[in-house]
């Protein structure tokens, strides 16, 4: 497969994991979110709503990651409903009848539709321990403190770094770099690398703490 392509995927699971992110976080086992009124400030789209699911994801995905702001979100003072919360079985269901939907209504080829699959279920999977080495090498930054567009690359490279033995660290890290200055802000790429190559540094000099993951993935 060509590096465009896999580029391309990557680009691909990054849509995918910024709406799972902005919309289904339950997905990632945070509470659902509240489900808008007619009151919400928040406009309708009656035209989006009225077409199948997988559409909607298919349209909606690029345009919020276009229109993304690049402002830092802030953490609520209002303690969430852990009721809300999906078992891992749930959560995985979700997100692959999701994943389902989009790809089928994705008009490429199936090239790639394993490396797609491997990547997005894969942060899906295993968002906990990706999460908890983000925040860990993040320089005290917390998770719901960085943009959606940066935490959601950087998810990507430390699935690929943590769990994909056969992707060089390198080809990892300057990916979700690109992918960043293309999609994040004028800092993006430089706050991901730091990150990434946090991640990289510890594994090298500690392998014996990481090579069972990626032989066991």
């Amino acid at each position: 497969m060509s590096i465009e392509r896999r580029r391309h995927l990557r680009e691909l699971s990054l849509q995918v994991l910024f709406f799972i992110d902005s919309v289904q976080p339950e997905i990632f086992g945070k509470p659902k979110r509240p489900v808008p009124t007619k009151n919400d400030s928040e406009p309708h789209l009656p035209q989006e709503e009225s077409e199948p699911r997988s559409k909607v994801v298919r349209k909606g995905v690029r345009k919020r990651i276009a229109n993304a702001k690049p402002v830092f979100e802030t953490v609520s003072s209002e303690q969430p409903d852990h009721s809300q919360k999906l078992s891992d079985s749930e959560r995985l269901e979700l997100g692959n009848q999701l994943l389902d939907d989009f790809w089928h209504n994705f008009k490429d080829s199936n090239q790639g539709r394993d490396f797609f699959l491997l990547l997005t279920r894969g942060v899906i999977q295993h968002i906990s321990e990706i999460d908890k080495n983000i925040e860990t090498f993040s320089s005290n930054w917390k998770i719901d403190r960085m943009t959606c567009v940066d935490r959601n690359i950087i998810r990507i490279g430390v699935f690929e770094i943590l769990r994909c033995p056969d992707i060089p660290y390198k080809v990892s890290i300057n990916e979700a770099v690109d992918i960043g200055k293309t999609f994040g802000t004028n800092d993006s790429g430089s706050f991901i690398n730091g990150v990434l190559d946090s991640i990289r540094i510890s594994i090298e000099t500690s392998p014996s703490n990481y090579n069972e993951k990626r032989i066991n993935s």
